[in-house]
């Protein structure tokens, strides 16, 4: 109808072909709205909806994204796929938290040795056949290459192949030494939604760990968890069961309410944000909290092998359909892992023993607050508390973003 109006310039088929278009998109944007009320109306949890709406605002869609050029801190343009990397890399890896944890072998022997005298009756539990059968039911998303056995045909025979990798696992746990392919892993730089596109800074680290690995830190996870729970900090909400984002709120909304309730009431909180906080872990440190802040609930044979866990780990960098040779981590927790929000969870557990004012954690973000009806006396409480949250972040090579750490005052 359009190419008829240009040919024939006639103002009637102008109007009927703007009548056709109106009522055609009326059609779809009423077809899109009925599509997306059926989506929600079956969404069950939160990550449904996530998902549902992920899809309705077209954010992250899934495709090879090729990063055609980054801009060096010198100013030199890079827009070779190697140079990308390469460049990327240098944004990843956090060089200053260093660590290497074969300098704590002796520490973990005497560990070993303290642990058993504790606990005379202790057996090595193996690992069952159901253990990784759940395990493997419970994976739903791997990185697996091309040469690998296709997730599908692992989950299709769940009850066969779940016998002989348990006896894989268990000699695993036994010699303390983890393959090299469960140490290394695929990373996609996925841009911040903020900054230059030509900045490497603007660009975070998402990794993508093979199938085997993931039922393998599962179940490594499971016994981790049993180990630690009763030792985790209450106001830890992140990555745990029967806590959430809802009940860090819920805690934090109720605790504010008691206080502007009062007579006067006024509170201020203090909302801290840690720069890069995941990916700065100190290795050694860790392992040294492990050993020293569990009263000895960790298993000798978990240590051993989060030491071997953390040495030689790898990751290449894909762009597009270009990938780039391996890299060294030198610190953090491992992205992509299940383990790795339990790691962090369990670095930063003590640092409650550091703060002087109730306080409430969600993975990596703190926020700790005040009565503030006496406005000096807040503020002195305040400033106590934040110095010492800062001997802290510098005793565990933390750093506080200070220009993203927000202070809130509720009347």
């Amino acid at each position: 109808m359009k190419h008829e109006f240009d040919r024939l310039n006639d103002p009637s088929l102008f109007l009927t072909y703007t009548r056709l278009k109106n009522e055609a998109n009326t059609s779809a944007c009423r077809a899109k709205k009925s599509f997306f009320q059926n989506k929600f109306e079956k969404c069950t949890d939160s990550v449904s909806v996530w998902e549902t709406m992920n899809l309705l605002t077209k954010f992250r869609v899934k495709r090879k994204q090729r990063i055609p050029k980054l801009v060096s801190s010198n100013g030199s343009v890079l827009d070779s796929d190697e140079l990308l990397c390469n460049q990327l890399a240098d944004e990843f890896i956090v060089r200053d938290c260093t660590s290497d944890v074969s300098d704590l072998s002796e520490a973990i022997k005497k560990y070993e040795e303290v642990f058993v005298n504790d606990n005379p009756d202790y057996k090595f539990k193996n690992v069952t056949s159901q253990e990784v059968a759940e395990a493997m039911i419970y994976v739903k998303k791997s990185k697996d290459n091309v040469q690998s056995v296709p997730r599908s045909i692992y989950r299709q025979f769940v009850h066969i192949l779940s016998i002989p990798l348990a006896i894989i696992f268990n000699m695993i746990l036994v010699t303390y030494e983890m393959p090299n392919s469960f140490k290394t892993a695929s990373c996609t730089p996925l841009y911040k939604g903020k900054g230059r596109y030509s900045d490497s800074r603007s660009y975070r680290a998402i990794y993508g760990l093979s199938y085997l690995t993931k039922v393998f830190e599962r179940v490594l996870y499971l016994r981790l968890v049993e180990m630690v729970n009763e030792k985790l900090s209450s106001r830890q909400h992140g990555f745990r069961p029967g806590k959430s984002c809802e009940t860090a709120v819920s805690y934090f909304t109720q605790n504010i309410f008691d206080l502007i309730d009062k007579t006067n009431g006024k509170a201020i909180a203090v909302f801290i944000d840690f720069s890069k906080a995941f990916d700065t872990v100190n290795h050694v440190f860790l392992l040294k909290k492990l050993m020293s802040k569990f009263d000895n609930k960790i298993e000798p044979y978990m240590v051993h092998l989060l030491q071997n866990y953390f040495s030689g780990r790898k990751f290449c960098i894909e762009n597009g359909d270009f990938v780039s040779d391996f890299f060294t981590s030198l610190a953090g927790t491992p992205a992509g892992s299940c383990l790795g929000p339990l790691i962090f969870s369990l670095f930063i557990n003590d640092i409650g023993d550091a703060l002087s004012l109730p306080f409430i954690l969600y993975a990596d973000d703190l926020v700790f607050f005040v009565d503030a009806a006496n406005l000096d006396l807040a503020m002195a409480e305040i400033r106590e508390c934040y110095s010492l949250l800062c001997n802290w972040c510098s005793e565990n090579s933390i750093v506080i973003n200070e220009s993203k750490t927000k202070a809130m005052y509720f009347l």
